[in-house]
Formats: C-alpha cells, sequence, structure tokens
C-alpha cells in the first residue's frame, strides 16, 4: 500500500492532486506545512503527467513538504535525482518519470514513521547520525546508496509500541 492510499483510507483525498481534503491530523499538518499556492500549482502540473501523473506529482509535493528542513542538494540526492531534474519537476518543465514512484514512496513512507516519533526539524539530524542498526552508517547513506527496505524497516520499528 503506498503512502497516498493510507491518507486515502483514513480522510478524504482528491483523486488528482493526492491532497487530504477532509479535517484530520494529516490535513491540519499538511496545511501546516504546504501553502494553498503550492496545492494548486501541484494539481495544476499533475494534469501534465499522464493518467498517473497526478499521484507522482502528489507523491512529490508530500516528499518536499515533508523534506523542508532538508537543504535542496540533499533531497534531490535522497530522491535519487538531479538538481536540474527536482527543479524540472517542480516546476513542471517535465513529467515525472515513473522509474522513481517505488523509491519516492519508500522515502515517502520513511519520512512519514520518523515524523510520528521526532519534530520534522529534527529529521536532517536523524538521517545524518550514525546508526547501529544499520551497521553504523547513516540513513541518508542508506538512502542515496539504494537501500531503502532497511531504513523503512528501522523505521517501521520505531512505530512498534515496544520500542524504546
Amino acid at each position: 500500500m503506498t503512502l497516498l492510499a493510507d491518507i486515502a483510507a483514513t480522510e478524504s483525498v482528491d483523486a488528482v492532486s493526492g491532497v487530504a481534503i477532509s479535517d484530520g491530523p494529516l490535513t491540519d499538518h499538511l496545511r501546516a506545512t504546504v501553502d494553498e499556492a503550492v496545492i494548486a500549482k501541484a494539481v495544476r502540473i499533475s494534469k501534465s503527467g499522464g493518467p498517473d501523473g497526478g499521484q507522482r506529482t502528489a507523491l512529490l509535493g508530500v516528499l518536499l513538504a515533508r523534506l523542508a528542513d532538508v537543504s535542496f542538494e540533499e533531497t534531490a540526492r535522497l530522491l535519487g535525482i538531479s538538481e536540474a531534474k527536482l527543479v524540472r519537476y517542480a516546476h513542471g518543465e517535465e513529467p515525472i518519470s515513473r522509474d522513481y514512484e517505488r523509491r519516492w514512496d519508500v522515502l515517502a513512507q520513511i519520512v512519514y514513521n520518523v515524523s510520528c516519533v521526532l519534530e520534522p526539524a529534527a529529521l536532517p539530524q536523524w538521517a545524518s547520525t550514525s546508526v547501529p542498526a544499520l551497521g553504523g552508517a547513516t540513513p541518508a547513506d542508506q538512502i542515496r546508496r539504494g537501500h531503502l527496505d532497511r531504513v523503512l524497516e528501522l523505521t517501521r520499528s520505531y512505530l512498534n509500541p515496544s520500542f524504546s
């Protein structure tokens, strides 16, 4: 199940933009981190990306909002794309390739899991901190190397009630 599908299961979500449209904790969080102009632009851009382009655009928008405290350069690296490509995607100058869907969905799940236990501003520090469960590597290094599943498993453990 994707992050957007998880959101849709708990709140009403616009089918084109993936933006939550009902009241709830996630909606409040999105309203606090993404202004209406950004949402409107994401909806407009999504219409140019084909039938699934809206989902990819919405996913990119969610990731950019959640990674707001991470540098642009590092965000591009975590997304697995160049800074120039990220600019083109964000400005709607190029349709978002389907090739990034799985990576971005897993990254969104990782960021969501971390945000359940840490303040959003703590994400960059968490991502750059050596973690014994990752063999001493940082989550950011593991993500950049394509080991997203290892980091996802780690962040899922944070949500386990017995985690301490």
